[in-house]
C-alpha cells in the first residue's frame, strides 16, 4: 500500500502544502490554500488527482497551530487520515534534517516528511462537539477577562476625575 504523504504548514491568512511520495520525491509545486471552503474544496480535487494518478492513499498532517488548523481539520478529516503535530515535534524534526531558515513552504514539506518516516507521535482528539465546546470555553473565558480589565481601567480613570 502506498500513501501519499500530505503536510500543510498553518498560518492565519492562508496555508501552504506539499504532497510527497513514499521516497520522499516532491509531487508537484507547492499549493497555497486559503481559508475558504472554495480554496479547500479545489485543494481536494488536487489531491483526489493526484493520488487516483499515483494509486496512492492520501494522508494529511499539519501543525495545530492556534485556531487556524481548525477550520481544515474539520473540511478535511472527513475524507483523509488527519495527523495533527505539536509545533514544537514538528519544530525538533526540522533542526534535526533542516539547516536554515523555516519558511512556510519548508514547513509544509517537513511536515509531509514527519509522516513518511512515522517520526512524531500523532496527537488526539476525541470528537468535533468536544474540540468546539473547548474552543468557545476559552473564547468565553477570554471575552470575560477583557471586560474585567476594562472595568477597572474605567474605575481607575472615573476616580482620576
Amino acid at each position: 500500500m502506498t500513501y501519499l504523504n500530505i503536510g500543510i504548514d498553518v498560518a492565519k491568512n492562508s496555508h501552504q502544502a506539499c504532497l510527497v511520495d513514499e521516497h520522499g520525491k516532491q509531487i508537484g509545486k507547492y499549493i497555497r490554500l486559503e481559508n475558504s471552503r472554495s480554496s479547500i474544496e479545489s485543494f481536494r480535487e488536487i489531491v483526489e488527482a493526484v493520488a487516483i494518478k499515483m494509486n496512492a492513499i492520501p494522508r494529511i498532517g499539519m501543525e495545530a497551530t492556534g485556531i487556524y488548523w481548525y477550520p481544515i481539520y474539520n473540511a478535511l478529516s472527513d475524507w483523509y487520515e488527519m495527523n495533527l503535530y505539536n509545533p514544537s515535534q514538528i519544530r525538533g524534526f526540522a533542526q534535526v534534517n533542516i539547516r536554515g531558515t523555516k519558511t512556510d513552504k519548508i514547513g509544509a514539506k517537513t511536515i509531509a516528511n514527519m509522516m513518511r518516516f512515522g517520526e512524531a507521535p500523532k496527537t488526539s482528539f476525541e470528537d468535533k462537539n468536544r474540540m468546539e465546546i473547548k474552543e468557545y470555553s476559552r473564547f468565553h473565558f477570554k471575552l470575560k477577562s477583557e471586560l474585567i480589565n476594562l472595568k477597572r481601567r474605567f474605575l481607575r480613570n472615573v476616580h482620576m476625575i
